[in-house]
């Protein structure tokens, strides 16, 4: 039963995440058509996705939506932050082209937030 659990809420989590990065991806590129640096439109993706998608994790995904979990939660993406701009960073080294690199970046981070927030933020 236990695994059954885990796999819906992986399921439910991979839904939402889907939602939340496109929302995220979407400010990502939104500043980079602006004509801001990639390490900006991060940063604003990150800063405005945290608050999008902890609402969306923490009411839909995992049930628990409190002060606690939001620091949590805050810090994880402060390290996925930084992760995500070095793995852009590695991209670049292969390509040129920030919507791309900011996509495959996305759904790196994507992958490794699941495990934190399931064990780590909202536990």
């Amino acid at each position: 039963m236990k695994l059954l659990s885990f796999s819906n809420n992986a399921i439910l989590y991979g839904f939402v995440s889907i939602v939340n990065t496109i929302f995220s991806y979407g400010v990502y590129t939104l500043f980079v058509f602006l004509n801001y640096s990639y390490q900006i439109a991060s940063l604003a993706s990150i800063i405005i996705g945290i608050i999008f998608s902890f609402t969306t994790h923490g009411k839909l995904s995992f049930r628990i939506f409190n002060f606690k979990s939001f620091i949590r939660y805050a810090s994880v993406w402060i390290g996925l932050y930084i992760s995500n701009i070095w793995l852009i960073e590695k991209i670049q080294e292969y390509s040129s082209n920030l919507y791309l690199s900011g996509a495959i970046a996305s759904l790196l981070i994507a992958f490794i937030a699941f495990f934190l927030m399931k064990y780590f933020v909202f536990r």
